[in-house]
């Protein structure tokens, strides 16, 4: 923001006492359009990013080996082996079988009908995962790992020293199926977006320059 503001030879707490409503930021946006070469977002061009995204983005974004991965790189079955002992199974057999079962409980969906998907684990090698696993002291030890990770990758610049999470529950909102992160939630009994409110007391960091 600094380095704008010498651009433009405007002071930068001049930003604070900006209105970001009035005609005024209306006009400014068209002057900046109009020197960049672009113009206003039309419902079409909304719908065409949402066919782009669906298609090219969305299913990639969710990919199992992606997930499969995170959980390997963080150190999640180390803690579940400390916590459960070690067995015969190998690490990524391993994250399967748990991410599954995590899914199976987490989703309400249940073991046996995530056993019904294509992935090459019946339902006795996820059950048996599950019991000798997934406890909940083993629980505790992924999230603390995920956690730990989670702090140890994020810029303290944008986010500060801050080691204190807080958890909530989401609220279903109703969606068109075209919106592009419209689901099925079988706990609501409909399809919609899960929203998740974030409530911070102290002041946000200010913007990096």
């Amino acid at each position: 923001m600094e380095f704008v503001a010498r651009q433009v030879q405007v002071p930068a707490s001049e930003l604070e006492s900006y209105d970001w409503t009035g005609r005024t930021v209306e006009y400014h946006r068209a002057q900046i359009r109009e020197h960049l070469g672009f113009r206003e977002c039309s419902v079409a061009d909304a719908e065409k990013l949402t066919a782009y995204l669906a298609e090219h983005v969305a299913h990639k974004e969710r990919r199992p080996e992606q997930v499969r991965e995170a959980v390997l790189r963080t150190g999640c079955l180390d803690a579940v082996t400390s916590v459960s002992g070690g067995g015969s199974l190998s690490p990524e057999v391993l994250a399967e079988r748990l991410l599954l079962v995590i899914h199976a409980y987490g989703t309400n969906t249940g073991i046996k009908a995530v056993a019904s998907g294509g992935h090459g684990h019946t339902e006795d090698e996820l059950r048996y995962v599950r019991r000798r696993y997934l406890s909940a002291e083993a629980a505790r030890a992924i999230a603390i790992q995920i956690a730990n990770a989670t702090f140890a990758a994020r810029s303290t610049e944008l986010w500060g020293q801050g080691s204190t999470a807080v958890a909530s529950d989401s609220t279903h909102v109703r969606a068109y199926d075209q919106h592009l992160f419209t689901e099925w939630h079988s706990r609501y009994g409909g399809r919609g977006v899960l929203i998740y409110w974030h409530l911070r007391r102290s002041p946000w960091p200010s913007t990096p320059s």
